[in-house]
């Protein structure tokens, strides 16, 4: 489904649809464990216990036997990485642009796209907004990820991008969720629905996600209504097959990725909830991306309508070799294909409208029908092959040193970029409701990649998420007046 451009760039957001007699791994994102190598015949030898238990005389003697326990559980975990595909550990042996390429990749057929242009739009929309005012909705937050790339080791949704408000993305999206509810119950012709909130966090973002969750109230939402739960931890392993320890004593792990959210759904009794609330669609999203419009109503009416298994989000590429991964059909299957797994020629193959042939980028915004969501984790979950994720980890080394890798994280881009995009959006919005907005004395935004090339985008606006969901009711602020950038309106 692609939708007018609804924030920042020329990208459009592009939805599709997977077909029921298709394999319902099409649009998983696969779990994620970090530089798998060579696992198997890592496992026929004594090497991987030699190290472990080397290191683990190291501990605390009170400590020992409950460490000696928690290796032995954990090393007993790696049977599930035998199953490694070969095209796994390939990538860390050889040159992705040579050894990855695949041959039989094809292009989604156009039959699965919709246009939001559709004169169906209007239908789609409304049968969203019924849904969830008949509280048959749930939201699942994928944040179990750290904000190592930001700077922090706090959980992502705790961090502000440096907005006026100084909201962070935890409350931001809270704030919008109660919005959607508002608008949602007046569709409906009720008092109020509810959006239940599942955050899926790890052993590393729980704590802290509940701890300022209690903090700050819930951002006005019902406690009972923001459930917290944990996905499940993986060993991470070097490019040599080994397990590395976070201390001399303790095995260094990291969040199962996204695809775990299937096991952990299970293992967590979140279905029971679901079950017990009548659930019957889930929108599911990551915690970092500040323009999410959660439980958008248009895609899932779509979807709905169409009584899609599942669905997908996707946005249009800004050039041929940008380093996302897109929709396509690969052996007759539907999947995510790593930009690394596509040719140079085919990446920039174009249609007879110019438009580039791979173009669908996956960013992480899906719907699953809820049985659909039992059935993966009861059937198809152990099927689910892992995926590789390269990152720099602190270790402790074979001598026993603590070993902290340096990561260059482009902070001021990442928080720059994503304001940009906020005060752009808002400033449409403003415009759309028949407001001007008077420009600030900074430079205009340019489109480069690096802090030298961005700028600050002219008008400063951000206006509440408690006050629009995606620019409606806003003439009653906006329509005829004149504002003054920076323009803050709550």
């Amino acid at each position: 489904m692609a939708y007018l451009p609804c924030s920042t760039s020329n990208r459009l957001e592009i939805s599709l649809i997977k077909s029921k007699s298709d394999l319902p791994s099409a649009f998983l994102t696969p779990r994620k464990i970090r530089y798998p190598c060579n696992v198997k015949s890592e496992m026929s030898g004594d090497g991987v216990d030699r190290h472990l238990l080397t290191c683990l005389t190291k501990s605390p003697s009170a400590r020992h036997q409950q460490d000696l326990r928690y290796i032995q559980y954990y090393l007993h975990s790696l049977e599930a990485l035998q199953g490694l595909p070969e095209q796994c550990r390939t990538k860390l042996c050889a040159d992705q642009s040579k050894c990855n390429i695949l041959n039989d990749v094809k292009p989604l057929p156009e039959e699965l796209c919709g246009d939001v242009d559709d004169d169906n739009s209007p239908k789609w929309r409304s049968a969203g907004l019924s849904a969830i005012a008949e509280n048959s909705v749930a939201l699942i937050l994928l944040a179990g990820g750290q904000g190592t790339r930001l700077g922090t080791l706090k959980p992502k949704g705790m961090y502000s991008i440096g907005l006026q408000s100084r909201k962070t993305l935890y409350q931001w999206q809270a704030e919008k969720i109660t919005c959607l509810e508002k608008l949602a119950a007046v569709h409906g012709g009720k008092s109020n629905c509810t959006l239940p909130w599942y955050i899926m966090t790890s052993e590393h973002t729980r704590t802290a996600t509940e701890d300022f969750f209690k903090s700050h109230n819930y951002f006005g939402r019902d406690a009972n209504d923001v459930i917290i739960f944990e996905q499940n931890m993986i060993p991470v392993i070097d490019t040599n097959g080994k397990i590395l320890l976070e201390k001399p004593y303790k095995i260094s792990r990291s969040p199962g990725g996204n695809g775990s959210v299937f096991e952990a759904l299970k293992a967590n009794g979140i279905f029971e909830d679901m079950c017990k609330r009548n659930i019957k669609h889930t929108f599911v999203y990551a915690v970092d991306n500040i323009l999410v419009k959660i439980a958008d109503p248009t895609f899932l009416g779509f979807c709905i309508n169409l009584d899609a298994e599942s669905g997908a989000k996707v946005v249009d590429k800004i050039h041929p070799n940008e380093a996302l991964g897109v929709f396509g059909i690969v052996n007759g299957k539907y999947k995510v294909i790593e930009y690394s797994e596509v040719s140079p020629e085919d990446a920039a193959r174009v249609d007879s409208n110019g438009k580039l042939v791979y173009n669908a980028c996956n960013i992480c915004i899906h719907y699953f029908r809820f049985d659909f969501l039992q059935k993966m984790a009861n059937t198809y979950e152990s099927q689910m092959q892992f995926h590789i994720a390269k990152k720099k980890v602190p270790y402790v080394a074979e001598n026993g040193d603590q070993v902290m890798p340096q990561i260059n994280c482009n902070i001021q881009d990442n928080e720059l970029t994503s304001r940009n995009s906020l005060h752009q959006l808002h400033h449409h919005f403003i415009t759309a409701a028949g407001g001007v907005v008077n420009k600030s004395q900074s430079a205009e935004i340019t489109n480069g990649v690096h802090s030298s090339e961005l700028k600050e985008y002219p008008i400063v606006c951000e206006i509440s998420p408690l006050l629009t969901y995606e620019g409606e009711n806003l003439e009653e602020l906006c329509k005829g007046k004149v504002f003054e950038s920076p323009v803050l309106l709550e």
